[in-house]
């Protein structure tokens, strides 16, 4: 009995001997959401073969023996492989990995790596909106395929410049949005987001998006004329920033309380706004448009259109100086034919006295110009109210004919 044990135990020692050992220090790297990464410590002259079957599954898959030399990973003497063969998303599995003997595929061992969960799948619909010059607002959807094991506790934006400077932000916690500042003017930006489960857990990356900014905010426009119900105004072009676009055209815009106005202006840095009215304070300014939209408006200029009266005090001493030079050019060039005797001079004739003063010019000539505006707004006005009365009237008139026409038909 004593020798026929001695014998099973030279036997079990034996084939304990040719048993290749298990592999040591399996672990996880890498997790995303189709695909993780497992490591482990290499031991023996053995090749190494990796089994992943999805926990809780419907199918069944026979995990007591390696699987076929055709349809493992990886064939080779290695310490780590990248599984990412039919791998849902967001999904619980277990990984046995398996040592083989090169020579013998019978003699093997296995290690079990249980419930590796990989990440949900990346967010989609991802966009930039709100773009100014020196941020934009990036806002995404998340959809989580498979079971839902896990939850993104919150996402990360990686944004990079055309430079080939990178840079990543954070949200708080899990929302469907972060507004990106500090960016620079007139730059494109390539944008990519992913959600965080835990450390070494995340999403894959969401498609690449490209958000541009616009012209930052220009000079304030110089004010060169202004009449009564116009005002002319030059411009300075904003920074380039960045130089990913080029200035198309300017929006221009004025203010004055209700009263509003645009005008968008090509190939010319000046421009001259009309139909103003006259005495009023107007808010003038400026904002350069690219293929990314328009960028921040300028500083205001305030300017004050001139009133009428202004308008007539400087044009007509204009007139005057005009009228007085061409009759001083006519006395010159056509002497009078007949002058007066000096006892004619001395006793000027009651007539002549009347021709004298109606001659006089007006120490005012405003007034009269103003009497004849306000004669003339007044007229319209009546002519205005006649008008509307003699329409009533007819309406009223048309109205009692139908309806007597309607009581004759009746009876």
């Amino acid at each position: 009995m004593t020798q026929q044990a001695v014998i099973y135990f030279l036997l079990y020692s034996t084939f304990a001997m040719a048993r290749v050992r298990p592999p040591t220090g399996l672990t996880r790297s890498g997790i995303l959401s189709t695909e993780f990464t497992m490591v482990w410590d290499v031991v023996d002259d053995v090749n190494y073969k990796i089994a992943v079957v999805e926990y809780l599954s419907t199918t069944s898959r026979n995990i007591n023996r390696p699987p076929n030399t055709t349809d493992v990973l990886p064939p080779f003497r290695v310490n780590q492989t990248t599984v990412g063969d039919a791998i849902r998303p967001n999904t619980n599995h277990n990984i046995f990995l398996f040592a083989i003997n090169p020579t013998n595929f019978s003699d093997f061992s296995r290690t079990v790596f249980n419930r590796l969960t990989t990440a949900p799948s990346a967010p989609v619909d991802v966009r930039a909106t709100r773009t100014k010059p020196t941020q934009f607002r990036v806002s995404w959807r998340h959809r989580n395929l498979g079971p839902g094991y896990h939850n993104v506790r919150r996402y990360s934006v990686v944004y990079g410049a055309s430079d080939g400077q990178i840079w990543r932000k954070s949200t708080a916690n899990r929302v469907s949005y972060l507004d990106v500042r500090n960016v620079t003017a007139n730059t494109n930006y390539s944008i990519k987001v992913y959600g965080q489960i835990r450390r070494g857990v995340r999403t894959d990356d969401s498609s690449s998006i490209t958000v541009t900014t616009v012209f930052g905010k220009p000079p304030s426009p110089i004010l060169t004329s202004v009449t009564s119900s116009n005002i002319a105004v030059r411009w300075s072009a904003p920074d380039a920033g960045g130089g990913a676009t080029n200035i198309i055209a300017y929006v221009i815009s004025w203010d004055h309380e209700h009263h509003k106005g645009l005008k968008v202006i090509f190939d010319t840095n000046t421009a001259t706004i009309g139909g103003l009215s006259p005495n009023t304070s107007y808010s003038v300014t400026l904002a350069a448009r690219s293929s990314a939209g328009d960028g921040d408006s300028s500083d205001p200029t305030v300017v004050n259109t001139k009133s009428i009266d202004e308008i007539m005090e400087t044009s007509i001493p204009a007139i005057q100086c005009r009228t007085e030079a061409s009759t001083s050019s006519i006395k010159q060039t056509n002497p009078p034919q007949n002058t007066l005797t000096n006892s004619q001079k001395s006793t000027p004739s009651p007539n002549g006295a009347r021709e004298r003063i109606l001659a006089k010019p007006s120490s005012n000539p405003v007034v009269p110009i103003t009497i004849v505006l306000v004669c003339c707004v007044l007229i319209g006005l009546l002519a205005g109210v006649v008008y509307l009365y003699r329409r009533k009237k007819k309406m009223q008139d048309d109205h009692f004919q139908i309806i007597l026409s309607n009581m004759e038909d009746e009876q």
